[in-house]
């Protein structure tokens, strides 16, 4: 394989595979007809239809021999299309980096806590938690305990998935934490 054939390899995912990892990790499975029927004016327009078609059959074919997909075959015998076990971690992975917690349009007054406790040997999850919780704006408020306004229960269910750790990690709502003033003025609450 030449240099842009090695290059071209190593290129990050387009727009359209996220899209399709995204789709199939959060509906199962996906059907080829699923992607290009929806709308970006095909109904009108049948010449558009059959190259959205042949681009989607071509970049799938692709993500199949990436060994991203798997081909499945539905009832009926559609062809359809599955996350391989590869394409499952990207796909939470990219999940994880496009995570926003909802913010409410009023503080409830509780606190969110992550605490927890990830053994030596699996230190690369740990780090990656850490990273995660500070990217999606949790505060580090003692070594392994990170403290949040909002509730961010269902992002850390995903974070847990995603490392396997879910007795590793756990998950406090508290109505008071003593000396929180530091942590009201950084989240721009009321004091």
């Amino acid at each position: 394989m030449g240099a842009i054939g090695e290059h071209k390899r190593k290129q990050k995912l387009g727009r359209l595979e996220r899209e399709v990892l995204l789709k199939i990790e959060t509906t199962g499975i996906l059907l080829p007809f699923d992607l290009y029927t929806g709308g970006y004016g095909t109904k009108e327009n049948p010449k558009r239809l059959r190259k959205l078609r042949f681009a989607y059959k071509e970049r799938l074919g692709r993500m199949v021999r990436k060994g991203l997909l798997k081909t499945v075959r539905k009832a009926g015998g559609k062809l359809g299309y599955d996350l391989s076990a590869k394409g499952e971690e990207l796909a939470e992975s990219i999940s994880i980096g496009e995570l926003k917690i909802e913010k409410p349009w009023r503080w409830d007054g509780k606190w969110h806590l992550v605490s927890f406790d990830i053994p030596e040997k699996r230190r690369d999850a740990r780090d990656e938690l850490r990273s995660t919780l500070q990217t999606i704006g949790l505060a580090n408020i003692q070594k392994s305990l990170w403290v949040y306004p909002y509730d961010c229960r269902e992002v850390i269910e995903l974070i847990r998935r995603k490392h396997r750790i879910t007795r590793e990690v756990r998950y406090f709502v508290v109505d008071e934490m003593e000396f929180d003033h530091d942590l009201r003025e950084q989240f721009e609450l009321p004091t």
